[in-house]
């Protein structure tokens, strides 16, 4: 803790009550010196700029400008600088009217050292708070700058994968320190690289591959403002793309596809999602760059696939008419609210309406049926994968999977592929809902004990950390756990107290602020709640 003598400026047109005031109380005894004296607001000013200035102490009744006033004109040009008003009987009204704009406390005249003490204490431990959390607010500001690029990458995982609002996402921005241009579209590229297609590399060769190929791009793209490159969870290296002083993204593509293919071993595939007019729609565009990739099983392997290009998104054609995002939203709806039976009903529905509509004299048909179920297993693996569900926990081989798309040649054969992995999905979320509680609560209990000396440590924080509903986190916290989110804090901090007064000879303030509680008077009430008696009379108990 800090142990600077606190700097103290006296205020009062009575030279005698400035002398009173400095001789009345033994300053440094409570850690602070009177550095200066004035007789006026004028001095108090031209004092201030040229002194650093903690705490003034003003009488209420002063020439020209009276005491309230001139506290009013100094909290305006130093909002941080704490102040005590001197006020007598007749003024004891008007002068409490000064807390609400900021006046930290008020003494009543008399002058009386005891009161002058305990006020100017509390002013000073107020202080004393108000350093310790702007050295934190230094420090953490530092770290962020430190953790900005993975900042960066993680709230580009959260852009592509969540649905946020408009403002939220603009105030990260502009906390990430992201040049994106809001009056221009937002596109996502994404690139596959299917490495080791002779031999197999080791796990370390192939990163090191992946970190080149993005570094390529990022040279690229380094003159430009607004176009970021990021691995996404399945580590594609992943463009958000929001310039207009860089070429065409399709063209750009295709350049980084020769590049790729000529420098490494491997097959490449990009898919391009269609440019969107706003940047909580930039999601969709990735959705659908991940959508164009998978059609890599019908188009071949080293190729740039725009969404806008395929026939999925056309309704001019006569072979299949394509199956609708409503459709496809309440299958995943079902599925992921583990109605299996109800799931199956549907997808039943939807090939009913393809037996009815289509033309099945078109050779093309079945190739269509093939780009149907392309696309309902992509978004199926998608939704998983949003889920923070890995994929290769519902199936054995994702790319054997799709050859089994292409392999089709009936409706029956299409559907039962559906079926199956519908069911595998359905099982394998019913299985993991059972324990998912559980786990939360016991990773919520970690957190706590691990970060007990965070004096910030709250539910809403907690719940935040963990994504969830602060409602929610308290409502089966309490079931689980058998007591209150707040009560079991307490219960871990006076424990860990417990542990201090038992071990160490630490004081009181600093096992406070070990166990996140920097107020010793809190402290001490809390410790007497749970323990039966004060810390005194405790540590007399163990040490007799």
């Amino acid at each position: 803790m800090n142990k600077d003598l606190l700097k103290v400026l006296i205020v009062d047109d009575e030279y005698l009550i400035r002398e009173l005031l400095k001789k009345k109380v033994d300053w440094k005894s409570i850690e602070c010196e009177i550095t200066s004296e004035a007789s006026c607001a004028s001095e108090v000013f031209d004092i201030l700029e040229e002194t650093p200035i903690d705490l003034i102490i003003t009488d209420i009744n002063m020439p020209k400008t009276d005491g309230l006033e001139m506290s009013k004109l100094i909290l305006e040009s130093y909002p941080k600088m704490k102040i005590m008003i001197l006020t007598g009987y007749d003024k004891f009204e008007y002068a409490k009217s000064g807390i609400e704009m900021g006046i930290a406390d008020y003494i009543l005249k008399p002058i009386q050292k005891d009161k002058i003490e305990e006020s100017v204490l509390n002013v000073k431990k107020v202080i004393e708070q108000e350093r310790i959390k702007e050295l934190e607010y230094c420090f953490v500001k530092e770290k962020l700058q430190e953790n900005l690029p993975y900042l960066q990458e993680k709230f580009f995982m959260e852009l592509l994968h969540n649905d946020l609002v408009r403002e939220e996402i603009e105030e990260k921005v502009k906390f990430l320190q992201l040049k994106f241009n809001m009056d221009l579209k937002f596109q996502v590229a994404v690139i596959e690289l299917e490495l080791g297609i002779d031999k197999k590399l080791s796990e370390e060769n192939r990163l090191i591959t992946l970190l080149s190929v993005k570094n390529l791009i990022d040279d690229y793209y380094k003159e430009v403002d607004g176009i970021y490159t990021i691995f996404d969870s399945k580590q594609r290296i992943t463009i958000c793309h929001n310039s207009n002083e860089s070429g065409n993204l399709l063209e750009e593509c295709n350049d980084f596809l020769e590049v790729i293919k000529a420098n490494c071993k491997s097959n490449v595939s990009i898919g391009i999602g269609s440019p969107k007019s706003s940047i909580n729609h930039i999601k969709e565009s990735y959705k659908e760059a991940l959508l164009s990739i998978r059609y890599k099983t019908i188009l071949g392997n080293n190729t740039v696939i725009c969404y806008k290009d395929l026939d999925i998104i056309s309704n001019e054609s006569t072979v299949l008419s394509p199956i609708e995002e409503e459709e496809i939203e309440q299958l995943q709806f079902l599925i992921k609210t583990g109605l299996k039976e109800n799931a199956i009903e549907y997808l039943d529905s939807i090939f009913r309406k393809i037996v009815q509509k289509g033309d099945f004299e078109n050779k093309l048909f079945i190739e269509h049926i093939r780009v149907q179920v392309t696309r309902i297993v992509s978004m199926l693996l998608y939704m998983i994968s949003s889920m923070n569900i890995k994929v290769d926990s519902i199936i054995d081989d994702e790319d054997n999977y799709f050859k089994m798309v292409t392999d089709i040649k009936t409706i029956p054969g299409a559907k039962e592929i559906l079926d199956t992995l519908i069911t595998k999905i359905v099982d394998y979320i019913n299985s993991v809902q059972k324990h998912m509680v559980n786990d939360y609560i016991k990773d919520v209990e970690e957190y706590i004990k691990d970060n007990i000396g965070n004096y910030g440590l709250t539910l809403k924080k907690v719940a935040a950390n963990f994504y969830l509903n602060p409602s929610y986190l308290s409502r089966i916290f309490k079931q689980k756990i058998g007591i209150s989110f707040k009560e079991y804090v307490n219960k871990i901090r006076i424990e860990k107290a417990v542990e201090y007064v038992r071990n160490t000879d630490m004081k009181v303030y600093e096992i406070g602020e070990k166990i996140g509680i920097p107020d010793a008077n809190y402290f001490s009430a809390i410790f007497k709640k749970h323990v039966g008696m004060s810390i005194t009379s405790y540590k007399k108990m163990i040490h007799k």
